[in-house]
């Protein structure tokens, strides 16, 4: 609870602003120094609160990345703030406030990321040569607030240049990419997500990959989590099956979507459900189905069935395509996942980052006994690119 400034100690009343309990008033005043680390010249964002050197507590200003000296406050606002703020303790004796990432808060921004209020916004710098390429996301774990990504490159003439960005609605993943392989591209960046309502709790996801390595945000589903009548199909001994079985390739395409921000994150069931056609056999869909529907119903220009070679998987997924595998590497009757990167080892080994909606496997045609029908035992799984394109492999891939 925020404490009557009447009632403050003399000593302590200069640290107001620092205690979130006293009004606004400029940084010097309450101790507070710029960080020696350079921020970005602020950029002009539409309705954004003014940056005029003062600290408002009540929301991050965007711009400034400030430090107090911890050893140079008195006792009790210095056990105050270790106490209730630690995970804004630098490495340094610093109490840092996050408007913009500082140097010494990198090990603790995803922990101070969680949540922003409405108008409060995060700044992320980097730079992109023109061999890398950007995914950035932001994803909510609840429909309390709307959450965007925007995207601002550096101008000598004109400073932070709007480039682009993603504003979906309450409860979408947002994501911004820049395209591989474009000199026009190379440069610094500064990367913004915004809270632009309510309350918004997420997590995010910054990829600056090339060639070698890369990866998307993620969301899971597990496929025999669906046991409704209208997920039946024919099991791989003939019979009508009702525990998921037939369900690889509509959950892998729904944790692409929901991903990729074409559906809301309380969607991915549904989805998938939708995505479904009962004439579906055992471990293989209706390749021609999916992709028709995948296009009718959820905007894709086009959908295609293309080798699966690591030279059209890191193109598609660093243009942000929808990409999902398919093998019978597998099983014999044939599995498909959700593509979400790919790293390659010193030593030459390149594995796939996937989401496995039917779990782990301990060999072909034998499942870990560890998965079941809610956990995410698949999720973020690497796989070794050789082992799994040993049998009929193939990737659809959408945009």
């Amino acid at each position: 609870m925020p404490i009557d400034p009447a009632k403050l100690p003399e000593e302590l009343v200069p640290y107001a602003d620092a205690l979130d309990i006293g009004p606004a008033r400029p940084r010097a005043d309450v101790g507070w120094q710029a960080h020696a680390w350079p921020a970005p010249v602020v950029p002009l964002i539409p309705g954004a609160p003014p940056y005029d050197d003062v600290y408002r507590a009540s929301w991050i200003s965007p711009g400034v990345c400030v430090r107090l000296d911890l050893n140079a406050l008195p006792g009790p606002i210095r056990t105050h703030l270790t106490t209730r703020y630690a995970d804004r303790m630098g490495d340094d004796g610093g109490f840092y406030e996050f408007g913009i990432v500082c140097s010494s808060q990198l090990r603790n921004r995803e922990k101070s990321w969680p949540v922003l209020q409405a108008g409060q916004y995060h700044y992320v710098t980097l730079s992109l040569s023109s061999a890398e390429s950007l995914a950035a996301f932001a994803h909510p774990y609840d429909f309390n607030g709307d959450i965007d990504v925007h995207l601002y490159k550096w101008d000598s003439y004109q400073g932070w240049v709007y480039n682009k960005g993603s504003a979906l609605s309450s409860g979408y993943i947002d994501s911004v990419f820049t395209p591989p392989y474009t000199a026009g591209w190379a440069g610094s960046y500064l990367l913004m997500f915004h809270c632009y309502s309510g309350t918004c709790n997420f997590r995010t996801s910054v990829s600056i990959g090339d060639d070698s390595n890369f990866y998307t945000s993620s969301v899971y589903l597990n496929q025999r989590s669906f046991t409704a009548k209208e997920q039946k199909c024919q099991g791989s001994s003939g019979a009508w099956v009702a525990n998921g079985e037939c369900m690889c390739a509509p959950s892998s395409a729904a944790m692409a979507l929901v991903a990729g921000g074409k559906r809301n994150i309380n969607e991915l069931g549904s989805s998938a459900v939708d995505l479904f056609t009962t004439n579906n056999s055992y471990g293989a869909a209706d390749r021609v189905a999916l992709m028709n529907r995948l296009k009718s119903n959820y905007g894709y220009g086009t959908c295609e069935e293309l080798s699966a070679t690591m030279a059209n998987i890191r193109d598609r997924l660093r243009y942000k395509y929808l990409v999902l595998f398919r093998s019978k590497s597998f099983s014999s009757a044939g599995h498909y996942v959700q593509v979400r990167g790919y790293a390659t080892a010193s030593d030459g080994t390149i594995r796939l980052r996937v989401n496995d909606p039917m779990g782990a496997w301990l060999s072909k045609d034998k499942w870990n006994p560890q998965n079941s029908t809610t956990t995410g035992y698949g999720q973020d799984t690497w796989l070794k690119f050789a082992d799994i394109t040993t049998s009929n492999p193939s990737i659809i891939a959408c945009k």
